[in-house]
């Protein structure tokens, strides 16, 4: 696969899939595929508003529901709670069945 760079972001506004993107995140910053690429609700939920890939101290403050909502119309709040609610279910439970392995 083709080591997508942030002037294709740029060039190619839209065009990149979700596993594309995923496939990239180690050396794209996260504010740039907001910015540049259409995203779902999950991926913004895993990924964009999760501190672990903030790429400097400013994501920390800047990215945030309001941001992305600013840069992805298509979503609502609404989607992007939903979202992250679910993926602190399955975080949750993956915990959980940690701890029962120690056991």
């Amino acid at each position: 696969m083709k080591k997508i760079t942030y002037f294709d972001l740029v060039k190619n506004r839209n065009k990149y899939t979700i596993q594309q993107l995923e496939a990239n995140l180690n050396h794209l910053e996260i504010k740039h595929i907001l910015q540049y690429q259409t995203l779902s609700s999950n991926f913004c939920a895993k990924y964009v508003l999760n501190e672990d890939y903030a790429s400097c101290q400013e994501d920390l403050y800047l990215i945030d529901i309001g941001y992305v909502l600013y840069h992805q119309k298509h979503l609502t709040y609404d989607e992007i709670i939903k979202s992250l609610e679910v993926l602190e279910e399955i975080e949750n439970t993956y915990n959980n069945n940690i701890e029962n392995i120690d056991k």
